[in-house]
């Protein structure tokens, strides 16, 4: 039987890095306040038997807009390609691709929230990961704290870069994922399962954070990011079979924690997962800030798979605004 776990507390439990808490203020007051755009691994060629649709959605989900682009073409869902999930409660441009097969008149398309900005041809499916960066553009609203404190500790986040954690929507509401995943392993029906790619995802997140928090509350951090570290001594587990050439004591705090969790950890080693590494330092690239009145404009670049949530937990405690009022992003550890 699967271990009764409080997985929101878990989640809460995972520590900041660079310190305590410099700022408070609100995210996400608007869409507007949290922009995404994408940048992407391909070029489209300018012809093929795919379109290529550049999109801003707004307060949409990407699956969502997927659905409604397949409904339109008269194609199943899967066959609307995209290189990754963004943000819903925000303002995001990202490419879709639709196979050609029938006429498509596209000025006909029409969604809630979703505006088609550009159309090119291309070769192939856009697939997940065809993905270089995401460039976030995130209004700070009604910030209250110590502007110099605030400025130094963005300085130290672009020199040291911060944990790279996976985000919370990750997890689902209070890690919903993780329970879902803990009881498909536990039923041994994986495939069977709706969601079981989501959930298989949660789980290998799940166990990368925690060996992640682990590093921070052993006072590793410093060494992580120190220049002397070596690539893989940068790196925590995607857990699943096989083992990482990684220093022996490395290898034993790993599996530690992963042993903390016998159901997470089996489950992912006997679905066929192979092992694999993440880096445990999210770079934050072009970091750019700018003080309008009580609130702080920042412009910054993170590489594919790297969480904007995951920066801002370093620099202050924010309350998301488009969530229920006591759901708090960040809390002052």
């Amino acid at each position: 039987m699967a271990q009764e776990q409080n997985w929101e507390e878990r989640i809460e439990a995972w520590p900041k890095a660079l310190g305590s808490t410099t700022v408070h203020a609100y995210i996400r007051r608007r869409p507007e306040d949290f922009q995404v755009q994408e940048k992407p691994s391909f070029e489209p060629t300018g012809e093929g038997q795919h379109h290529y649709l550049l999109i801003e959605k707004r307060s949409q989900n990407t699956r969502w807009v997927a659905q409604q682009l397949a409904e339109f073409s008269g194609l199943r869902a899967d066959q609307i390609g995209y290189a990754g999930m963004k943000d819903r409660h925000a303002l995001t441009r990202q490419w879709f691709s639709i196979p050609d097969e029938t006429p498509l008149d596209l000025s006909r398309f029409h969604a809630e929230g979703v505006q088609i900005l550009s159309q090119q041809k291309s070769h192939k499916k856009i697939r997940i990961g065809e993905l270089e960066a995401n460039h976030f553009k995130i209004r700070l609203t009604e910030c209250r704290g110590d502007r110099q404190l605030v400025e130094e500790r963005l300085k130290l986040i672009v020199r040291e870069g911060v944990p790279n954690y996976y985000g919370r929507q990750r997890f689902g509401h209070h890690g919903q994922n993780i329970e879902h995943a803990q009881r498909m392993f536990s039923q041994r029906r994986t495939k069977q399962t709706p969601k079981w790619r989501l959930y298989l995802s949660a789980a290998r997140a799940f166990l990368f954070n925690e060996v992640l928090a682990e590093y921070i509350r052993l006072e590793k951090w410093p060494a992580i990011v120190a220049p002397a570290a070596s690539l893989m001594e940068k790196t925590g587990p995607l857990w699943g079979r096989g083992r990482a050439d990684v220093a022996e004591i490395t290898r034993e705090m790993e599996e530690r924690i992963a042993y903390q969790y016998p159901v997470l950890k089996d489950g992912l080693e006997h679905v066929g997962l192979r092992q694999d590494r993440r880096a445990l330092v999210l770079s934050v690239e072009r970091l750019q800030w700018q003080w309008a009145e009580e609130d702080l404009l920042l412009n910054f670049t993170l590489p594919r798979g790297g969480y904007a949530l995951s920066v801002l937990r370093e620099l202050g405690a924010f309350k998301d605004v488009s969530l229920d009022t006591d759901n708090i992003v960040a809390r002052e550890k």
